[in-house]
């Protein structure tokens, strides 16, 4: 039986190769995303090294916020737990910190709830306001 495939072989004889696309450098492999979590115990952070020789932080446990309150002023409290997270339901189960995620925080002894603004598994530190 007849194909309607062009011959994959040159007039030479020769083979002609489908065009093979470029492989990734390791420079452009991307990292492993931190997923950092709200923590009781101690904070723990890595330190990678990225691109040029740079380093960047990366957090794995956080324990503390930097709260902008609705008086301008900013505070840091303890994170208690997560109650909403927008990205993925099952962030809120497993404590994992994303911007715009809603958290309980104690400072002093009040608890309130915040919106993270910053994003803890690129920069390292929470920040986030009063709600």
């Amino acid at each position: 039986m007849l194909s309607n495939e062009k011959s994959r072989r040159k007039p030479t004889g020769g083979i002609n190769h489908t065009i093979r696309r470029k492989k990734k450098k390791l420079s452009e492999l991307r990292n492993n995303a931190s997923n950092p979590i709200i923590t009781q115990t101690e904070e723990k952070r890595k330190v990678l090294r990225v691109k040029s020789g740079m380093t960047k932080t990366a957090p794995l446990k956080l324990k503390f916020v930097n709260v902008k309150l609705k008086t301008g002023k900013i505070v840091k409290g303890q994170m208690v737990t997560e109650k909403v997270n927008k990205a993925h339901k099952e962030f809120v189960r497993r404590n994992i910190l994303t911007k715009g995620a809603e958290v309980e925080v104690k400072i002093g002894e009040k608890t309130m709830m915040v919106k993270v603004t910053s994003r803890p598994g690129q920069t390292g530190i929470v920040n986030a306001v009063e709600m």
